[in-house]
Formats: structure tokens, sequence, C-alpha cells
């Protein structure tokens, strides 16, 4: 499509492979019209993208075209602009092409490549991410593509719950209502995400974390030798980030995965100091060397007080203890220095006496770099096994010499409960004789 071209609401452009539709299309038969794109093939429409989501055309003689300017732009039956591009700068040449991958760019007529794309779709997505996109930041641009969820099943305009990457620190995915947090997949540590257990990348999908000075994403594509299949994620009505992919034979989407989980998924469910486990019931209890601030309210199954310790800190005299299978503590009181070693981090942290836990920022190579965690701690979750990374927890010193203690106790206890074999043999045959004594 080029300049002067305009498409009418009863037009359509569509991918060159036939997978992608863009045009306008309205839900659950409202008079309510929006520029959006969906896959052809596929009943009923499901939109991946939605130009006007919170200016809908309401009246059939409106359309979609390129203005003088090189914007694109959806004009109502008036000729008012209810939705633009909003470009910085005019376009000499410009065309508008819907390509096989489902983004919708706007280019320089001269050129083809994508370096050439003046705006893409995929720069600004709505509630669903598709293969290729780039789900992230451009840190040159200060561009931030995030996801946000429709209203409701049948109006596109913004919705209350919003997916995206959160830069502080470490990057995190992040998933809201609103501004409260709800879900997060916790810190990268240059492998995988903390907090997601067997995030399975199996032979048609595999996803990729790029961090560099330029820019701090996500992506998935597909693989493996069909180049048909049909995969997109999003941010549903509901807050749930789903996985769906295309089953050609059935005409269904299959449910590939869904996050939140369960309870243990939930934001800090368990308090300030608290781990949730989901292999535990009640699911809650407190970092090794903490108590619950309200036995009364855990009694009653509310642990939203969480925990503090029991044994004051001693600063100088602090012991460290390392803890396997967690989900890392969220980023809110941190420190991080990607070129110390776990020892000058163990250092960097005594110093301090409001620092609480220390971990490596990366475990990739026996590990690197130093997160520094201060004060209270948000949002562990215990998982079924010990996982790659150690999260290093402070207590006072004498929690230490408890620790000891309590292995001796169970040591003596042990070889109460299972004397020596030469003991027992020698009983039996004390035993032994006495009844032939008695027979006798």
């Amino acid at each position: 499509m080029v300049q002067n071209e305009y498409l009418s609401v009863s037009k359509t452009l569509v991918s060159s492979g036939q997978t992608f539709e863009f045009g306008f299309f309205s839900t659950n038969n409202t008079k309510n019209l929006y520029l959006g794109i969906w896959y052809k093939s596929i009943t009923p429409v499901v939109a991946v993208w939605v130009a006007n989501r919170n200016h809908p055309l309401t009246d059939s003689a409106g359309g979609f075209t390129i203005a003088d300017d090189g914007n694109i732009v959806v004009l109502d039956g008036s000729k008012n602009v209810i939705w633009s591009s909003y470009l910085s700068r005019s376009v000499v040449n410009p065309v508008v092409q819907l390509l096989e991958s489902g983004n919708l760019v706007l280019k320089d007529g001269l050129s083809g490549d994508a370096a050439s794309y003046i705006w893409q779709s995929f720069d600004y997505p709505t509630n669903t991410l598709l293969p290729g996109m780039k789900f992230g930041w451009d840190l040159k641009t200060g561009l931030n593509r995030y996801l946000v969820s429709w209203k409701d099943v049948n109006d596109p305009s913004i919705g209350d719950y919003s997916y995206g990457v959160e830069l502080a620190g470490l990057p995190q995915f992040v998933l809201r209502n609103g501004s409260v947090k709800q879900f997060r997949f916790g810190v990268w540590n240059g492998v995988h995400y903390s907090g997601i257990q067997n995030l399975k990348q199996d032979e048609i999908f595999s996803y990729t974390v790029v961090i560099n000075t330029d820019e701090v994403y996500g992506t998935f594509v597909h693989k493996g030798s069909d180049p048909s299949l049909i995969i997109r994620e999003l941010v549903n009505e509901w807050g749930k980030l789903q996985r769906f992919i295309w089953d050609k034979q059935r005409m269904k989407w299959n449910d590939m995965s869904v996050l939140p989980r369960d309870q243990c998924d939930s934001y800090n469910y368990c308090g300030v100091n608290g781990i949730c486990n989901i292999a535990i019931s009640p699911p809650c209890e407190c970092l090794r060397g903490f108590t619950p601030i309200s036995q009364q309210q855990w009694s009653i199954y509310n642990w939203t007080s969480g925990c503090v310790r029991e044994t004051s800190l001693e600063c100088g005299s602090d012991i460290f203890v390392p803890i396997q299978g967690l989900k890392l503590p969220d980023m809110i009181k941190f420190w991080v220095n990607k070129s110390m070693s776990l020892e000058e981090c163990n250092l960097e942290c005594m110093k301090n006496c409001s620092c609480t836990a220390y971990s490596n920022s990366d475990i990739r190579e026996g590990g690197s770099g130093c997160i520094l965690w201060f004060d209270d701690l948000f949002d562990f979750r215990r998982f079924s096994d010990a996982g790659d990374q150690q999260l290093f927890i402070r207590l006072a010193s004498s929690e230490g010499e408890t620790t000891s203690d309590n292995a001796e106790k169970k040591k003596r206890q042990l070889l109460i409960k299972s004397p020596p074999r030469s003991w027992f043999i020698n009983a039996l045959l004390l035993f032994g004789r006495l009844l032939n004594h008695l027979e006798n």
C-alpha cells in the first residue's frame, strides 16, 4: 500500500504467505470497528494487534491511509484522525506492508531491508507476542515494548494487566495489575530466570534473552522442520500469561503453558522473609533463622505479615548460610556489581550491617558477579530440586552454633535408636539362654 491509497472498512491487506490479514474488524457483532491484524485462516477472528484500541471507529464510512506527512492514520467518516503512528519525521516515499511474520511495517519504498523500517507494529504490541517480536527495551531510543491486556474478551481497549521487562538491577519480567505486582519470573542469572522451574524449550520452541548496552529483551522463535506452526503468547483479561499452539487437525488452540500456575506464583504470597512451598500444606514457612511475626495470623492461614528474625544480628560476627532451590528475592533494596567474585561479594555484604543476603549475578562458568540484598526480603518460592544457584542468608553467629548443636543431638538420638550390632546380638544370646534355663 502506497501513499494516497485508501483502505476502506471492507478492504484488507494479506501477508505474502496468506498467514495474516490486516484491516478492520468488530467484536461480538458490535458497531465498533478496530484496525488490526489477525490470522487469515483461523475462525473465529483472533486479533494479534490492534491500532485504535482506545478509539474505535463507529461509522462504516471511515478507513485507513498514509497521510501527506507519511504517518499511517485511521480516519472517521468526516476525515478526522482518530489514530496515528505519530512519526517524529516526515517520509518521502512511504509504503505500508504486512509481512508474513505478522509485522505491519512502514518503510521507505526505495529500500526493502529491516533497517529501513520507519515504523513497525512489532514495536507497539497490544496483548500478544508473536515469534520474532522483541519484548523489552531499546536502550538507545528508550522504546519499551510490553503487553497490555484487553479490557474484556469483546473490548480491546486498555485493560488492567500489563507484562513487561523491569530494568532495576538485573532484568526481570513482571506481570502487574495496575501498579501492583502479581507475578515475576525472578532474577535473570545468565542461564534462566530463578523463579521459573523446568521452563521447557522443546523441539518446536526456543526462547532467548538478549542483554547488552543497546538492548534488553526476550524473544521466542520456531525451530524444527515445520515453519507453518502457529504459536502465540498473550496476557489475557484475567491476568494470566498464556502460550498457545494452533492444532490444524482439530482446528483449535492448545495450551502450551499458563502463568501464574499456583498460589506460590502469586507475588510475595507468604509475606516478608517468608517462603512459599507448594509441596507442603499449609504452603508458607519462614526463612531459616526467622519466625512468624504473628503466630495468631499464621494459625488462621493469613501469612501476609511475614516473618521476623528469631535472633538479632551482631554485625561483625554474623555468618552466612547457603540455601539452594529458592526463587531469588525481588530487587527492592539491592546493589549489583557484575565483576566481583563470590568471595568479594561475601566481604562486601559483611561490611554493611543492613545487608541480609548475597548471590552471584551470573551462574555461568562457575559463577561471577554480585547481588546484595538489604533489609527484608520479598517473594520467595521453594522448588522441588536444589537448582543451580545458591543464595547466602545472613544469620547471627549463635544461629550457626544452634545448627551445630541440633546436628549433634540428632546424631546422639540416632545412636540411641540404632544401637551397635554387637550389643543387639549379645542381648539376643542372653535372652535365649534365659529361655533355655526356664524350660529346664
